[in-house]
């Protein structure tokens, strides 16, 4: 087993505040609260953002969680008073980096980062700014998902301190998922995919694209429902080749989500695509959330061990990140 492997049979481990270094929080308590949270990440540390923005009601984020994954800041002209979340595995990416910098030049921002070193960490103790830090191990930036969640919900409940972190280290078994992410990694073989989830749990859909497309080197895509119903599906009708459409079931009561998964599956099957349906584990929202994540891991490794390629190894990447280094 390949330390790529056991770490995500340990992402359970990383869903808990208490694995999280804190520091400088107080600050963030001065001025009243933000009116928003704009949370600033790429990659596998953008995942966090679209964590923090769909499960905000479960954690009860009382304000709105505005994802960006790019150079720079939004506009927000709308928004008074923004908490500025700079969420950065390494610590060093450019797009990140790039809005932090900004940020600062700001009059009166709070800023705050989540990350286990580099420039971000540097600059974040030199200038002591509220910040949530912990070892990086061995983890790719996408296997610390969990990590980063609970590090910026340590940090967003220095400002909100009734705010839920529910500790899930012993709710969550990745173990147990095993079995499953290589009956589905089965299906999927050496053709592509394209995942589907309800349109509240477009994390979900998102989070399993990045793992299928980075550790298991396979072509994703992914969509919500209904709205894929509206354009996407036209695509299928040209009945094309080697994929498997992968339906992500979020809330198991929801009939009416239900029935239009269910009918949308039919359809695409008509046309030759073969279809697979992810149920959920665990009794909340956010423990069907996390145990999603860890089968959608895992069934990138079981992609990797198929094609018998390296599961952490992202070349292309390396060389996209060697290219766009020069620019500021």
């Amino acid at each position: 087993m390949t330390s790529y492997e056991k770490n995500i049979l340990a992402f359970n481990e990383q869903l808990t505040v208490d694995v999280v270094k804190t520091a400088d929080l107080g600050k963030l308590g001065k001025g009243g609260a933000p009116d928003a949270i704009v949370v600033v990440g790429m990659g596998g540390s953008g995942l966090v953002a679209s964590l923090l923005q769909n499960l905000a009601n479960d954690v009860t984020i009382p304000v709105p969680v505005i994802p960006w994954k790019n150079f720079g800041l939004p506009e927000l002209s709308y928004v008074e008073r923004p908490l500025y979340l700079f969420v950065s595995f390494s610590g060093g990416t450019k797009e990140v980096l790039d809005g932090f910098r900004l940020a600062r030049k700001i009059g009166k921002a709070r800023v705050a980062v989540v990350t286990s070193g580099g420039e971000l960490l540097r600059i974040a103790e030199e200038s002591r700014l509220p910040r949530a830090s912990f070892p990086a191990h061995d983890l790719a930036p996408r296997q610390a998902t969990g990590i980063m969640f609970y590090g910026s919900l340590a940090v967003l409940r220095s400002i909100w301190p009734s705010m839920k972190a529910p500790n899930l280290t012993a709710k969550v078994s990745p173990e147990r998922f095993r079995a499953e992410a290589k009956r589905i990694a089965g299906v999927i073989g050496s053709g592509n995919a394209a995942v589907f989830a309800e349109g509240e749990d477009s994390h979900l859909a998102y989070f399993w694209k990045v793992h299928l497309n980075e550790t298991g080197k396979t072509f994703a895509s992914w969509n919500v429902l209904p709205e894929m119903n509206h354009n996407e599906i036209v695509g299928f009708e040209l009945r094309p080749k080697a994929v498997t459409a992968i339906f992500l079931v979020g809330n198991p009561k929801d009939a009416r989500a239900k029935a239009i998964r269910e009918v949308t599956a039919a359809i695409i099957e008509r046309y030759g695509t073969r279809t697979v349906t992810v149920e959920p584990t665990g009794k909340t929202r956010i423990e069907r959330t996390m145990n999603s994540l860890a089968l959608g891991a895992l069934t990138g490794v079981e992609l990797a061990k198929f094609k018998g390629i390296d599961p952490k190894e992202t070349r292309i990447i390396e060389e996209i990140k060697k290219k766009i280094s020069k620019f500021r």
